[in-house]
């Protein structure tokens, strides 16, 4: 229970409706985020994957896993781009692109469809 005296404004966390404002969740398409992290070292605002980690604040290594996901096949870069960003539910995940990357672009292609809704 939150208190507060007489003729004093409730706490802000306090709401006697006890309706909570709950924001809603965004999920980032990783494949736009890969493609916004390659636009900015083309452009030159990051010297280096190095450069961009210290910006970001990642790893080295976790700015080259995002970036490999570019390494699909352009199709599958191109339709996984199309599901938009930011999305209201995870409609792919990069764990599950990054398996893709073993596989041939036909291969890749046919797992697209279980992977992301056309």
């Amino acid at each position: 229970m939150a208190y507060h005296f007489e003729g004093s404004e409730p706490p802000a966390f306090f709401d006697p409706s006890g309706a909570l404002d709950q924001p809603s969740r965004q999920y980032r398409n990783p494949i736009v985020l890969a493609q916004e992290w390659q636009r900015v070292l083309d452009n030159g605002e990051c010297a280096s994957r190095a450069d961009l980690a210290r910006k970001l604040g990642f790893s080295r290594a976790r700015v080259t896993q995002v970036l490999g996901l570019l390494d699909l096949a352009p199709e599958v870069v191109e339709a996984l781009a199309a599901l938009g960003d930011p999305t209201s539910t995870p409609i792919v995940t990069e764990r599950s692109l990054r398996r893709l990357l073993k596989l041939s672009a036909e291969e890749q292609g046919r797992a697209l469809v279980g992977i992301a809704p056309s």
